[in-house]
């Protein structure tokens, strides 16, 4: 029995970046910087999410050096254990919660 091919190229999102998995059933996706990323997870749960901040994916005493930097923009998201379908709520919920914390100028 074969695995469902699942695209990432239909998610479409103005504010993500999506890096093709290596390897893991996880994605790292960069949020850019016209989202609120505190709001992010502080409102995962109101969009029945649960994801982890790239920053909590090493070395607490690594994550403030200049070349850890940038994984405060990140957030790694496992589907090791969803279905197609639950991908595609999922990753509904997830631009969902992404647009919801846009900042407004």
């Amino acid at each position: 029995m074969t695995s469902p091919k699942i695209s990432f190229a239909s998610i479409k999102c103005k504010f993500l970046e999506i890096n093709k998995a290596h390897g893991g059933y996880f994605l790292f996706v960069r949020v850019n910087e016209a989202i609120d990323i505190d709001k992010v997870h502080q409102n995962r749960e109101k969009f029945q999410l649960n994801f982890i901040k790239g920053t909590d994916c090493g070395q607490k005493e690594l994550m403030n050096l200049e070349n850890y930097k940038h994984l405060s923009r990140y957030i790694r998201l496992s589907f090791s254990y969803l279905t197609v379908e639950g991908l595609k709520e999922a990753g509904k919920a997830f631009i969902d919660l992404i647009e919801y914390c846009e900042i407004k100028n």
